[in-house]
């Protein structure tokens, strides 16, 4: 079975968090990591989180499991959403 990375983005509201959005990384687990590496976030989170972004594997017939958590600002989130869109266009454009 072959493993599906993505980057799930989760915003607090008045009921908790919610997922907000979600980016498909493919199925190289590198490539997934590096993605998540050049992000900018807290790796510590507390109660007055408002953007939590984690890297997940999706594994066919199995629950999606976290790999990496981090928390961000919202200045760090836009930051965060140039590098997953400049990443993922040069992989599946340039690299594949």
């Amino acid at each position: 079975m072959e493993n599906v990375y993505n980057i799930v983005v989760s915003i607090r509201t008045l009921q908790g968090m919610r997922e907000a959005g979600n980016f498909y990384l493919g199925t190289d687990e590198d490539f997934a990591n590096s993605v998540f590496d050049d992000m900018q976030g807290d790796i510590t989170a507390d109660d007055d989180v408002l953007i939590r972004i984690d890297l997940e594997k999706k594994t066919e017939g199995l629950l999606p499991e976290r790999l990496r958590r981090i928390c961000c600002t919202l200045n760090q989130y836009a930051h965060n959403c140039k590098i997953i869109t400049r990443d993922v266009f040069k992989y599946f454009t340039l690299e594949q």
